[in-house]
């Protein structure tokens, strides 16, 4: 007897309404209508053509490398097979205070001047020694605006150089490197991580609301460059701020701005919304097998980042307060990881759940229009349960059409 089975790497994922292929051999994702699902089901587990044009569609799946002839039956193969079950811990952010000299009208955190909740060093140690024992590679340690505790932060770097070598960043907006800060980032071997948000002096001191903070941020990348300290500048988009022309050569991260802390949609235009849309044309890059491994059973980032506040309260992402593993004061790291954030994978999320593409699709839970953190990402314009496509510019406008207040209570 002939037996058609999908070849091995390949795996079958159905949507509410239609399917998708993973071909993890090639890295490419093959969409499927409902009828072909259904047929191709049939075909792999009962060993029955159910209808005469699906042979025109195993021909083409046999072309492809997808379904194979064999005397011999091996049914569907789950894709959370190959699911990646070792954690990976990879980075760790340590807030150390949420006083900050500027006040970014963006900042996820929400700092500013008038902020004054600190980590002691004690509790700064207790947070440094117990991500060293789960396994982090990388530390960050930021605020607020970290170099503001001139007196405990360099005690702090020290201490996390024992663990984490040159393996930690300080992310400051820059504003206070001196030849004193210099000094303690070249004995320690740090990495410096800058906030940038327009290439012009105007621009950017609209969004820190700090006159001459421009100036000081050029002048602490000269200083890094002199010294050798490697670095590197973060710039986000949002709306109303000109990035203006290119006039630095460093290291940069560009990213359009997330709805998390004082960013809202207010910072959004139909340019930057549309940047942020997760379309059809986002699944037809080649897949990436580490994630795709990672996002079938666990969350691609609370699976491998914490973030520990200055009263040592443990999430998953600087970001992402709704999700809590609880207080690291009198407990191990490792004991309170929670189950339910670290597997949350898109199998656990509303509207998600009923997608083919739920496996391949990248999204920042945090990023968010409000919601109990379960709930369908704000930009995705696919709808599963009808398995259509909303078309990209329509999205946009039926966006900015909405009442902004409801749209910030999470109703699109």
């Amino acid at each position: 007897m002939t037996y058609y089975n999908f070849k091995q790497g390949i795996f079958l994922v159905r949507g509410h309404v239609n399917g998708c292929i993973y071909d993890t051999n090639n890295l490419n994702l093959y969409a499927i209508t409902g009828p072909v699902v259904n047929g191709l089901v049939e075909l792999v587990k009962n060993h029955k053509i159910v209808d005469d044009n699906l042979k025109l569609v195993i021909d083409q799946l046999i072309d492809f490398k997808l379904l194979e002839i064999t005397d011999f039956a091996k049914g569907l193969t789950d894709i959370k097979s190959i699911g990646e079950e070792k954690f990976d811990f990879e980075f760790g952010w340590v807030k150390v205070t949420d006083q900050c000299n500027q006040t970014c009208i963006h900042c996820f955190e929400e700092a500013s001047p008038q902020r004054n909740s600190q980590i002691s060093i004690k509790n700064f140690k207790k947070a440094i020694r117990e991500l060293a024992k789960v396994g982090f590679k990388l530390v960050t340690i930021f605020g607020g605006e970290p170099l503001l505790l001139r007196e405990q932060l360099p005690e702090m770097i020290a201490y996390t150089s024992k663990f984490f070598n040159k393996n930690h960043i300080i992310f400051t907006n820059g504003t206070l490197i001196d030849d004193y800060w210099i000094e303690i980032f070249k004995k320690y071997r740090t990495t410096i991580s800058l906030s940038l948000h327009s290439f012009d002096r105007e621009e950017h001191e609209r969004v820190t609301q700090l006159k001459g903070s421009y100036d000081k941020l050029y002048r602490a990348v000269d200083l890094l460059k002199e010294n050798g300290i490697p670095h590197r500048i973060s710039m986000v988009f949002m709306k109303g701020i000109n990035p203006g022309i290119q006039n630095l050569e460093s290291e940069f991260i560009f990213d359009i701005v997330r709805l998390a802390g004082r960013a809202d949609i207010n910072l959004l235009d139909q340019r930057l919304l549309r940047g942020k849309l997760i379309t059809q044309e986002t699944f037809t890059e080649q897949l990436n097998l580490t994630t795709l491994r990672r996002n079938v059973i666990k969350h691609r980032c609370f699976s491998r980042r914490l973030y520990i506040d200055t009263d040592l309260t443990v999430y998953p992402c600087s970001k992402e307060k709704r999700f809590c593993h609880g207080n690291l004061k009198n407990n191990n790291l490792k004991d309170m990881l929670k189950d339910e954030i670290l597997y949350m994978s898109k199998d656990k999320i509303e509207g998600c759940k009923y997608c083919e593409y739920r496996y391949a699709c990248v999204d920042c839970r945090p990023d968010t229009l409000g919601g109990d953190g379960y709930e369908k990402p704000w930009n995705c314009t696919y709808d599963p349960i009808n398995g259509e496509w909303m078309n990209a510019d329509d999205f946009v406008e039926k966006f900015f059409l909405k009442d902004k207040a409801q749209l910030k209570g999470g109703v699109l």
